[in-house]
């Protein structure tokens, strides 16, 4: 039989969608040691102030190269490393900024990354400079935005900066992911709280105390908990079952706290029902979270 049209289409190789365009030379890999990296940028106030921005080989890191941000002396400004892509691609979504940080400085110098929206009609959406979460360690620390791209975006705007005297802020590749879509947030009247609405926030406050203290990734050490306080308290309270509850926070916190197991609390048990199935009764509270070992 001769092949058709139609079966030789099926016969291709399905093409994955292309990916949203990615920020330009993340990892420094065009442009030479000691010279800004191509695709970045380094404001001129900065250069006036006396910082300086250039490319550093560390095999530690993906790509081997990182940017390291100087100065010698002087006093005000910052040294701000940047880029702007075109915000079309992550309209309604939430994205999330990754890079890792190290501070070398005996005059309080700190290093901060930041990422900004800016509108179609020129004003701010989303923006956030680690303000609360400045990195001052020699450690490579992370730093991890978070953040919801509005419909009528014009650019995502990222990067990072040196703030003090003297000192130098070595800045890891960056990524730029979308996550997935922007939760859709409406606004309500006050209301009373039912029952469960307050069970499922008490337990969204347990699990939210238990992570942003306890949970060991960097992503959540670098997380801007009083925005996600309030962003969680919303998915949370409308849970209508235990394991609808459970979701959620699993859902939640999965860019914070990826390792973490928020399973649905279970009855207590009655008096003699744990040793009938063969170990004792475990209570679970109402914050949803296990104790002990599986």
């Amino acid at each position: 039989m001769k092949p058709t049209l139609f079966s030789v289409a099926l016969s291709l190789p399905v093409l994955a969608q292309a990916p949203p365009p990615a920020l330009r030379n993340p990892a420094f890999l065009e442009g030479a040691p000691g010279e800004l990296p191509k695709g970045w940028f380094f404001p001129k106030a900065s250069a006036d102030a006396g910082f300086h921005a250039g490319i550093e080989e560390d095999p530690s890191l993906p790509g081997g190269r990182c940017v390291a941000i100087r100065r010698e002396a002087g006093s005000g400004a910052f040294g701000n490393l940047m880029q702007e892509v075109d915000a079309a691609p992550f309209r309604g979504k939430r994205i999330r900024l990754r890079t890792r940080l190290r501070v070398e400085s005996e005059a309080g110098g700190v290093g901060q990354a930041w990422l900004r929206v800016d509108r179609e009609d020129g004003s701010m959406g989303f923006f956030d400079n680690m303000h609360d979460r400045v990195v001052t360690a020699s450690a490579w620390t992370e730093g991890t935005i978070v953040g919801d791209v509005a419909p009528n975006a014009k650019t995502v705007n990222v990067g990072a900066f040196l703030l003090g005297d003297r000192g130098v802020l070595r800045v890891a590749p960056f990524t730029l992911e979308i996550l997935g879509d922007t939760p859709v947030v409406r606004p309500q009247p006050a209301r009373a709280l039912t029952e469960r609405g307050l069970a499922n926030l008490a337990a969204f406050t347990r699990a939210l105390g238990y992570i942003r203290f306890f949970h060991p990734s960097d992503a959540a050490a670098s997380a801007n908990w009083d925005r996600l306080a309030i962003q969680g308290a919303r998915a949370a309270e409308g849970a209508t079952s235990a394991a609808d509850l459970s979701s959620r926070l699993q859902k939640f916190f999965l860019p914070w706290a990826p390792t973490a197991r928020l399973p649905a609390p279970r009855r207590r048990a009655g008096p003699g029902e744990g040793s009938r199935r063969g170990h004792p009764g475990r209570a679970v509270g109402p914050h949803g979270l296990r104790a002990g070992r599986e």
